[in-house]
């Protein structure tokens, strides 16, 4: 298997890179964000070429073959099974933090989430005046897992969201399906919302472990769950960033009687973003989403093997490139 692509990564720094130039001067490795420094597969370098050169880079909309792609994926990956209106395309993760958050600010829910966590998910239930309350992981020997003795004795109201990262960032963890399944049954239970950011599932580097969709669990969840999907975290573009949302509505009636209230209304609110032109496919995020998930798995496989070798060195910082 060749790996060679993996040996080396481009020179960010003095690029205006938001990772790279964040401490201008300063000799510090900038390990604060998610941003792989890999260079993307040649099929999307290709491809951004191929665009740059048509030279047009007007409004554009989800191509048909990108839809087939991600059902397929999900269905072979995962074996879940989901259908073409249960797609949203979003332009980025925060965006869809707070559009979750938006969509359910007229019921004035309280959104519980696990600490630590990437910033946004403390940060978007705020800009919608919801309040929060933060439950710190659980450390079981050397992997951080939920706290289920304090999350099943929080008290919440129907209606009140939970935002999930899975798998989870910092900390790395993989849920088990029996933790996820033990969630899953919390949620349904006590009739709540559940907002899951599955951004990095594609990077599971532990033979072992599986990365389940909590969606994908059971009907009854996936009826008041949101799920986050992306390719850009793993192929090394988040500046083309396309993301999907998914949730299980099966028609655009919105009839309230089959389907929770709130994903209608996140339904009609990203619609009126995209009427109002606030925000879109990007032409080459749609392009590269569909690259990456129909032409590189080689690519993928020799990046996560690359991966297990820098875990192989852990302790010898010099050689942890790409990161």
């Amino acid at each position: 298997m060749n790996t060679l692509q993996f040996d080396s990564v481009p020179d960010r720094r003095h690029t205006n890179s938001l990772k790279w130039d964040k401490y201008p001067g300063k000799d510090i490795l900038p390990l604060w964000v998610a941003d792989m420094d890999f260079k993307s597969p040649p099929e999307v370098i290709d491809a951004a070429v191929a665009a740059s050169k048509f030279g047009n880079f007007g409004y554009s909309k989800c191509p048909p073959s990108l839809v087939e792609a991600v059902i397929e994926r999900c269905n072979k990956l995962y074996n879940w099974q989901i259908e073409p209106n249960w797609i949203v395309w979003l332009p980025g993760m925060v965006c869809a933090l707070n559009v979750c958050c938006r969509a359910l600010e007229k019921d004035n829910p309280k959104v519980f989430t696990q600490t630590p966590i990437y910033p946004p998910f403390l940060t978007a239930p705020g800009n919608f005046e919801l309040s929060s309350e933060r439950i710190p992981m659980k450390l079981e020997g050397d992997r951080f897992t939920f706290d289920f003795e304090t999350i099943e004795n929080l008290d919440t109201k129907p209606g009140d969201l939970f935002m999930l990262c899975h798998p989870h960032n910092p900390v790395g963890t993989a849920f088990k399906k029996q933790e996820l399944i033990r969630l899953s049954k919390w949620i349904t239970e006590n009739n709540l919302y559940i907002c899951s950011d599955e951004i990095h599932c594609d990077l599971i580097l532990d033979p072992a472990s599986q990365h389940f969709p909590i969606a994908s669990l059971s009907q009854e969840l996936a009826s008041r769950c949101i799920t986050l999907m992306a390719p850009s975290k793993t192929f090394t573009f988040q500046a083309l960033v396309v993301l999907l949302l998914s949730y299980r509505i099966r028609s655009y009636g919105l009839n309230l009687k089959k389907h929770s209230r709130a994903l209608c209304l996140i339904r009609l609110l990203w619609d009126s973003c995209l009427r109002r032109k606030h925000t879109g496919v990007v032409n080459l995020g749609g392009l590269n989403c569909w690259l990456t998930y129909e032409k590189t798995e080689t690519w993928l496989t020799q990046k996560l093997v690359q991966y297990l070798i820098f875990a192989l060195f852990a302790r010898k910082p010099p050689i942890f490139y790409g990161l």
